[in-house]
């Protein structure tokens, strides 16, 4: 899937969830990823309850992905219209299958049921130290999953944050961007696929030229 867009939701020193300790667990998920060598996050996923895989966190890509392999090897459906016409995407002329999976697990975090577009990774020789399974990678976790649960991504930590109880997670951005120095730029994706972001860098705030994604033509 072709991506001309990487945008990071999150790359803090650090997080402050506003949930009380004695709840915390209920309202957050906390997944730990593994670094490869070419500097790429991937996390522990298991789909329907199979052997957990490495899935690469991917925030420029729209959907998730899963390797036309492991889609066969667990016979997950193909979704259908109501007129039962299957679903597909095109990228780069080439249509693609979508599949329906009734879990996707990360950790303890349940991100499903969702659908995933069957296609061939393009990471399979990248390498990890961090890993205490096999590093076998199948597929890739993109916006649909990670903006569905609130996603807060810390790169120094190599962890992820999902909200348990809805897209928003009980988080506070003022003392990273107060403390630390941390810029915060909003971002949303308009039904056109494109990123408007508005940008604060010192005092002024500069209006970026918007960007279309192009995974499809």
């Amino acid at each position: 899937m072709q991506r001309s867009i990487l945008v990071s939701l999150a790359a803090t020193a650090g997080i402050v969830l506003l949930a009380p300790m004695g709840n915390a667990q209920d309202s957050f998920a906390v997944v730990p990823t593994a670094r490869s060598d070419q500097l790429h996050l991937f996390a522990p996923v298991s789909v329907n309850g199979s052997q957990t895989k490495w899935f690469l966190i991917d925030t420029g890509a729209p959907l998730s992905l899963i390797s036309p392999s492991a889609q066969k090897a667990l016979s997950l459906p193909q979704a259908k219209t109501r007129d039962s016409a299957n679903v597909t995407i095109t990228n780069v002329g080439k249509k693609l299958p979508i599949v329906y999976a009734e879990s996707i697990k990360s950790g303890d975090m349940e991100l499903g049921p969702g659908y995933l577009v069957a296609e061939s990774v393009e990471f399979s020789h990248e390498k990890t130290r961090q890993a205490r399974i096999p590093f076998d990678k199948e597929g890739l976790i993109g916006m649909n999953l990670l903006l569905k649960h609130g996603a807060v991504i810390n790169c120094r930590t190599q962890q992820i944050f999902f909200s348990r109880q809805g897209s928003k997670l009980p988080l506070s951005s003022e003392r990273y961007q107060k403390e630390w120095g941390y810029t915060y730029i909003p971002i949303r994706i308009t039904p056109a696929n494109i990123f408007p972001t508005t940008i604060h860098v010192l005092s002024p705030a500069y209006r970026t030229r918007p960007a279309k994604l192009e995974d499809s033509p």
